[in-house]
C-alpha cells in the first residue's frame, strides 16, 4: 500500500461504505457536519458510487 501525501481535515470518519455508513454520513452532513467516508472497494466496486 503506498502513501498518497493527502491530509484531509474533517469533523467525522466514517469507516464503511454499506447501507449503515452512508446513512450515518447522509445525516452527520445534513445536519452541517463535514464527514468523510473510507472504504476498502475500489470505486468500480462500490455499491452507491455517486453518494
Amino acid at each position: 500500500m503506498s502513501s498518497l501525501g493527502h491530509q484531509l481535515t474533517t469533523s467525522v470518519l466514517v469507516v464503511g461504505s454499506g447501507a449503515s455508513g452512508l446513512r450515518a454520513a447522509i445525516e452527520v452532513a445534513e445536519a452541517g457536519v463535514a464527514v468523510v467516508v473510507v472504504t476498502q472497494r475500489a470505486r468500480e466496486d462500490a455499491r452507491a458510487g455517486a453518494a
